[in-house]
């Protein structure tokens, strides 16, 4: 889809990150809410016969390009399509703004390993390929090594809101 024929028929409102019909179709009204959540948590809408991420689209939107990487939710949440809440990343950028993992760190890629003198065990995975950072006596130490090898191995330096 062109930027052109979207904004003929939609429009997004880039604070809220909510899509407006723009054309009565199938019973909908003008103006009203567009998109539906699915099973993933994501906004989905149809548009010509064929459903778009809302996020999506709201790159397309705002740019007139279609979006070539992936687009995250700063936030992690998936209905958060605010323009401001978007941005366009890698695959491995995105696996970094995951939801927090269940481990006593709290932290990615950062674990308690019980029975050692440095129980603090910091990992980062590169593609397929799990790179051992080290163990540490703290947890402070071990997320100083995760966020370092981040911004060595993926390029995050600043841009991830978590372990910060």
């Amino acid at each position: 889809m062109e930027q052109e024929e979207l904004k003929s028929l939609v429009e997004y409102d880039k604070d809220t990150g909510t899509f407006y019909r723009k054309t009565s179709n199938g019973g909908h009204k003008i103006g009203s809410i567009m998109g539906t959540v699915n099973d993933m948590g994501y906004v989905i809408i149809r548009l010509n016969r064929r459903n778009y991420k809302a996020h999506r689209l709201a790159v397309l939107y705002e740019t007139g390009k279609e979006p070539k990487q992936v687009v995250d939710h700063i936030d992690r949440n998936r209905t958060n399509n605010s323009y401001s809440n978007l941005r366009q990343v890698t695959k491995s950028q995105n696996q970094i703004n995951r939801t927090i993992p269940k481990n006593k760190s709290g932290i990615t890629g950062v674990y308690f390993v019980d029975g050692r003198k440095k129980p603090w065990r910091a990992i980062i995975k590169l593609k397929t390929k799990r790179i051992e950072l080290g163990y540490f006596e703290t947890l402070d130490d071990a997320a100083e090594a995760r966020r370092n090898a981040e911004a060595k191995y993926h390029g995050t330096e600043g841009k991830s809101p978590r372990n910060r």
